[in-house]
């Protein structure tokens, strides 16, 4: 079960590698070009971030279980965008 583990932690490090440089060159090359669709797409990619963040952060065996429970304040609510929108 060990190496399963340290497989799939392998496999979002290099997940999350691909999405930093995937944010990167969208952002960067949606601001030269003036191209909203690419800088939202750079953005996409910094929110999967995030995602897969929480993963490693929750599948780590030294995080204890109450911290796994506990929901994070902004987490909820920037997805809805009815709350961002004021």
């Amino acid at each position: 079960m060990d190496r399963l583990r340290r497989r799939g932690f392998r496999l979002e490090y290099a997940t999350m590698a691909w999405m930093i440089a995937e944010a990167a060159v969208a952002i960067t090359a949606g601001l030269i070009a003036a191209s909203i669709a690419l800088v939202g797409f750079g953005q996409d990619s910094v929110i999967e971030l995030f995602s897969a963040t929480i993963v490693i952060w929750r599948s780590t065996p030294s995080a204890s279980p109450a911290s796994k429970t506990r929901p994070s304040g902004g987490s909820s609510r920037a997805t809805r965008p009815t709350d961002t929108i004021d």
